[in-house]
C-alpha cells in the first residue's frame, strides 16, 4: 500500500510539472491581452499579474517589457510605464542565456505553432514604437525635457514611420517655448496623414 501512495505521489508530482506555466506562457498570456485594444483596466491589471509572474519565473526581454510598459499606461499608471519601456529599451540587442533564449524561442511558437514566424518582434523588438511610448508616458508626467530626448531619439531612427511622432514632439517643443521647431514638426505631421496638426498649424503657427 506504501509502494502504490509513493508512486502516485510521484505520478502527481510529474503531472503536476508537466502542466506548470512557464515564463514564456506567461508572457504571451499576458502580451494577447494588451495586444487587445478592447481590454479594460481590469483585464490589464491581470496582464500585469501576468507579466510579474514571467519575471518571477526569470523571463523578461525586450518585448515583453514594451508591453507591460504599454499596458501601465492604458491604465494610467506612467511612472510603472517609463519604469518597463526603460527596461525594455536595456534589453534591445543584448546577448541572452541560453536558458532565456530557450524561453524566447518557446514564446515564438506560441505565436506562430505552425512554426512560421509571422511576428518577428518577438525576438527583436523595434526599438521606435517604445522610444515614443516612454516620450509619451514622459510627457504626461510633465518631464517634457526627458520626453523631448525619447522623441529626438524614434524620430531619428523611424523617420518616416508614424507622424504622431512629430505631432507629440511639436506639442512637447511648444511647452518648451520653441514655438518654430513646433510648427516645423506640426508641418512633418501633417504631411504624414496626421489630420489634427493643420489645426495645431492655423492655431499656432500663423
Amino acid at each position: 500500500m506504501k509502494k502504490i501512495l509513493i508512486t502516485v505521489l510521484v505520478s502527481v508530482s510529474i503531472y503536476s510539472k508537466a502542466q506548470e506555466r512557464t515564463g514564456a506562457q506567461y508572457a504571451y498570456e499576458a502580451e494577447k491581452i494588451v495586444d487587445d485594444e478592447a481590454s479594460d483596466i481590469n483585464v490589464l491589471k491581470q496582464a500585469i499579474s501576468l507579466f510579474e509572474n514571467a519575471e518571477a519565473k526569470g523571463f523578461g526581454d525586450a518585448y515583453m517589457y514594451h508591453q507591460k510598459g504599454y499596458c501601465f499606461y492604458r491604465i494610467g499608471e506612467h511612472a510603472s510605464a517609463v519604469a518597463a519601456f526603460t527596461m525594455s529599451i536595456s534589453r534591445m540587442g543584448k546577448d541572452v542565456s541560453k536558458e532565456l533564449g530557450r524561453e524566447m524561442f518557446r514564446r515564438q511558437n506560441l505565436y506562430s505553432p505552425v512554426g512560421k514566424i509571422e511576428q518577428s518582434f518577438v525576438l527583436k523588438q523595434e526599438p521606435c514604437d517604445t522610444y515614443y511610448r516612454r516620450g509619451l508616458s514622459k510627457a504626461i508626467l510633465k518631464d517634457l525635457k526627458g520626453a523631448e530626448k525619447d522623441l529626438d531619439v524614434a524620430i531619428r531612427k523611424c523617420p518616416d514611420r508614424d507622424g504622431l511622432y512629430y505631432q507629440l514632439r511639436g506639442q512637447v517643443k511648444g511647452k518648451l517655448g520653441n514655438v518654430n521647431e513646433a510648427c516645423e514638426d506640426f508641418s512633418r505631421a501633417g504631411e504624414l496623414g496626421v489630420e489634427v496638426a493643420y489645426d495645431y498649424i492655423r492655431d499656432y503657427c500663423q
